[in-house]
């Protein structure tokens, strides 16, 4: 009976080994899929942040004459206003104590004054921390730099100057690369990456100047490597990120388009054409 015992217990032991075995290599399989489907459920929670953005930015206009709501503006001497909020010069950018995300150009349109995060960005901040970038080159571009430098003058755009609005970007997810400047390699912390105001469409240019200037891209596939997208007429939809050149450069610093896909970060584009600004452009 003793030894029955013991055989008994013996087999137990062996079919628990097996059991736990078959749950760990079960979790190991459903664990992706189960992130996937967390990541999913924040895209849609992203997607309706968007979706208020574009309405606030309609209500802009339409208060304003048809005129859609600037990108940026410097010309106060102790403030930097953004589209999205307002920060404190003397402080850094990157302090996200010195960033009033209450008086911004949208805050009176959205609820509480405040525009929504993305849920999906985790990362260092830069001039607020939303994770949203706006089509501020064509919507509104302003000619004029943090110094104080350049032209310091707002270019216009009406809502009716906005050609197939159901293709032409307003908002959309965006992040851009910490890149030292001198030496073009990675910065160290966070994930290499940090939230910007500002949606750069692949060939980046002023559209009534000069141009065109080079930049990093800043579209951010963060859902499961696409991105969130609103349009004019306040749709969103999801767009892949792409690579249209290798490396991208931009003042004095390269990057090669193998870093940037490693973090999600590319261009807003249909054609495959880096010379052409098709979804940001108003005709």
């Amino acid at each position: 009976m003793g030894h029955a015992s013991r055989g008994n217990l013996a087999f137990t032991l062996i079919e628990l080994m097996v059991v736990v075995l078959i749950i760990g290599l079960l979790i190991g399989i459903l664990l992706p899929t189960l992130a996937q489907a967390v990541e999913a459920g924040r895209s849609v929670l992203c997607s309706s942040n968007l979706r208020e953005l574009g309405k606030a930015w309609y209500a802009y206009a339409r208060d304003n004459n048809g005129t859609v709501m600037p990108g940026r503006d410097y010309t106060d001497s102790n403030y930097y206003k953004f589209w999205s909020g307002r920060q404190t010069k003397s402080i850094p950018a990157n302090d996200i104590k010195g960033y009033d995300q209450l008086s911004g150009y949208i805050s009176p349109y959205v609820p509480d004054g405040a525009p929504k995060a993305c849920p999906s960005y985790k990362g260092p901040a830069n001039n607020g921390q939303l994770g949203y970038g706006y089509n501020w080159i064509y919507l509104s571009y302003y000619d004029g730099n943090p110094d104080g430098t350049g032209a310091r003058r707002f270019y216009e755009t009406s809502l009716s100057d906005i050609q197939n609005p159901c293709r032409k970007v307003v908002f959309a997810d965006c992040a851009r690369p910490i890149c030292s400047n001198a030496s073009g390699s990675w910065k160290t912390g966070g994930r290499g990456i940090e939230t910007t105001p500002f949606l750069n469409p692949p060939s980046w240019q002023n559209p009534r100047g000069s141009g065109p200037w080079l930049n990093f891209p800043s579209f951010h596939g963060r859902h499961n490597g696409k991105g969130n997208v609103c349009w004019a007429d306040v749709h969103v939809s999801q767009m892949i990120p792409k690579w249209l050149k290798d490396p991208y450069t931009y003042s004095g610093a390269t990057l090669p388009a193998a870093d940037l896909k490693r973090c999600g970060i590319g261009d807003l584009d249909e054609d495959g054409d880096i010379n052409t600004n098709e979804l940001f452009q108003l005709e």
